[in-house]
This record gives C-alpha cells, structure tokens and sequence, in this order.
C-alpha cells in the first residue's frame, strides 16, 4: 500500500491573498466610519448653524420694526457649536449675514423681508444655512426701560371686547367698564391695553406712532412709587357708522403718559 501525504497550513500565495482581502475590508470599513462621522459632523452643524440663524430672527423680532435694519444687525463673526461631546472640538467659525427688504403690502401694511444666513468652511467645502422671515409692522415684540414718554390712544367702544385698566398708586383700577369716570390726571403704576375687535388702537413713543394689533398687549410700568407714571387724559367724540346704517358718537380717549424710569413692553 502506497502512503498518502497531506499538506497542512497555507501557502505564502494563500495568507497574501486573505491579507490583501483584509486590508481591503478594513479600507472599506475605516472609509464607512469616517462617511458617518462626517455625515453626523455636517448634520450637527447645520442644526447649529440653524439655531442661530433663528436666534438672529428673534433678536430682529425682539425690537421695534425701524430698527431692523444692516445697522443694528450686521455682518458678525460667530462660533459654531456642533453637538460634539467634546467642548474642545468639534467647533467652527461662522459668519451671520443678513438680507432686509423692506416691502408695502395690499392694505398698506408694512413688512421687511429678512433672509438669514449662517455660513461656515468644513474639509475645505464652503457650507450654508439660510433662514427666511417676515416682520410685519406692529407685530413684533420689544421692549424699552428709562425715561417714558409716550401717548395711548384708544377707541374702546370700537373694539370690543379689550382688555384696558389702570392701576393707580392709591389703588383704584380703571377698566373699560369705567373710563368714563377716569380723572383728568392721575398718577399710576401700571397702564395696560390689549386690544381686539376691530383695533384702531396706536401708541406713539420717542415721536414714532405704531398701531397696537388685536391680541397684542402693550402695557407700562412705572419702576417706583416715588416715581409713578403721570397719566392725563382727553376725549373726543366721533361719529361711528352702525350695522343697521345709522351713526352714533363714540368717545376716543387719549392718554399722555410721562414718567421719570418706566418699562414699555409690546408683545
């Protein structure tokens, strides 16, 4: 009986190969490891970029309407903070830029178109968020602190039914139910109108009028006691046209407010 011979292990040819398939698999892998990364890393900034993109919106918002302009909000430099773990990594250099178009729509009502943009540089590719906004005359939320001087006019027999009272400093509240037997003068701490129905409320402030929508409540603030908000009120009647088609006088009613530190907020 001849003998068989059996050969064990793998030829030089055999482990070269199965090495190269290795390296090959790895490649692949390490390649797949870093697309996800950076497609974390890129989706990361984008959220961030977006933030603040919308934080720059509610800054313009947060002020008055004349004064969301290129001044007030210019080109800045900012820090993009990705989702990063890592406080020390993970964080680009952004620029925040801004379009403001100011526009009149059908009604005469006065809008800025804004367009936002957050632009950053990752692995050499320039990369983009831009946010897209309207802010409509009258319809922002701001809010001012010092010396008040300002005039509420109000109709609130037209807009009905509103929120409106005065609180003075000994204690008695005026509300729409009782305008009618308001002092000429009095001296208060708080001045409150939120106005519904039809509206055709304004305030005028540092010599700029603005009309007061409906659902939105402009209130003042006297910061002290010993420095109350000096209110003084005047009528005027005017003829209002009914449903049925007749006329009938209204009362409007006008309030001068001074004060020496006070807060006026819109929102």
């Amino acid at each position: 009986m001849g003998s068989r011979h059996f050969r064990s292990g793998f030829t030089l040819m055999e482990v070269a190969v199965a090495g190269a398939l290795v390296a090959i698999l790895s490649a692949c892998v390490f390649r797949g490891i870093l697309t996800v990364k950076d497609h974390a890393r890129a989706t990361a900034d984008r959220i961030a970029a977006q933030g603040l993109c919308m934080e720059r919106y509610e800054s313009m918002k947060a002020v008055a309407w004349e004064n969301v302009d290129d001044t007030g909000f210019p080109t800045t430099n900012v820090l993009l903070s990705s989702l990063s773990k890592d406080p020390t990594k993970g964080r680009l250099m952004a620029e925040i830029t801004n379009s403001i178009v100011p526009d009149i729509l059908e009604g005469g009502v006065k809008v800025k178109n804004v367009a936002i943009t957050c632009r950053w540089t990752f692995r050499g590719r320039l990369r983009s968020e831009t946010l897209h906004g309207v802010i409509v005359d009258g319809y922002s939320t701001y809010a001012v602190s010092g010396p008040l001087s300002a005039t509420l006019d109000l109709n609130p027999n037209y807009a009905i039914p509103q929120m409106f009272y005065i609180r003075t400093v000994d204690g008695a509240t005026y509300t729409q139910l009782n305008l009618s037997e308001m002092p000429s003068t009095l001296r208060a701490t708080t001045v409150v109108v939120m106005p519904g129905g039809g509206g055709r409320q304004s305030v005028t402030l540092g010599g700029a009028s603005r009309s007061v929508a409906n659902g939105k409540t402009v209130a003042f603030t006297a910061h002290a006691l010993s420095d109350p908000l000096v209110v003084s009120v005047s009528t005027a009647t005017e003829s209002v046209a009914t449903d049925e088609g007749e006329s009938q006088d209204m009362t409007r009613y006008t309030l001068s407010l001074s004060c020496g530190q006070a807060s006026m907020s819109y929102k």
